[in-house]
């Protein structure tokens, strides 16, 4: 007896849960992806023969009154427009809701690609840096890419500050 009125009870929350969960997926508001405002600390932390860590942080403003995760991002790095490596992250990430939030990104890059481009900063006292890509943001499982779109001017110095050789 205790069972039945225990397991009737027990559907019963499970159908009003699953009935509000189903509610809030399927409701008129969409979800509105993540905004992207801009990147920013673009630099080599290590310095190597083969490649050297590049880290950025990325800011994104959540419009939404949820939680969004990013899930994974993919950002090619460019140095006077060419292509250096690509930067691929896939730690699960989360923005607070109606927030900015500050992302760290790092990723290997192609010491061959860099030196390529020597002869270029030894001439220059900043150069370009690009980098292009995607990252996958959203709630509830469902996910959208968001495009990465950034350029900037740097200061070789700076771009190099605090640079260490493994």
């Amino acid at each position: 007896m205790f069972f039945k009125i225990f397991r009737n009870y027990f559907i019963k929350k499970n159908n009003f849960f699953v009935g509000y969960i189903i509610l809030n997926l399927f409701s008129c508001k969409s979800v509105k992806p993540p905004i992207y405002l801009g990147t920013q600390n673009v630099f080599m932390s290590k310095v190597g023969i083969n490649e050297s860590l590049l880290k950025a942080t990325i800011k994104f403003y959540n419009p939404n009154k949820q939680i969004i995760n990013f899930k994974k991002a993919a950002i090619n790095v460019y140095l006077e427009n060419r292509f250096l490596g690509k930067i691929i992250n896939d730690s699960l990430k989360s923005l607070p809701a109606l927030d900015t939030s500050y992302i760290p990104i790092t990723g290997n890059i192609s010491m061959q690609n860099l030196l390529a481009n020597a002869a270029t900063m030894v001439l220059k006292d900043s150069v370009l840096i690009k980098l292009d890509g995607k990252v996958k943001a959203g709630m509830y499982g469902m996910y959208k890419n968001v495009p990465i779109n950034y350029e900037t001017k740097q200061s070789i110095s700076k771009l190099i500050k605090d640079s260490t050789i493994r």
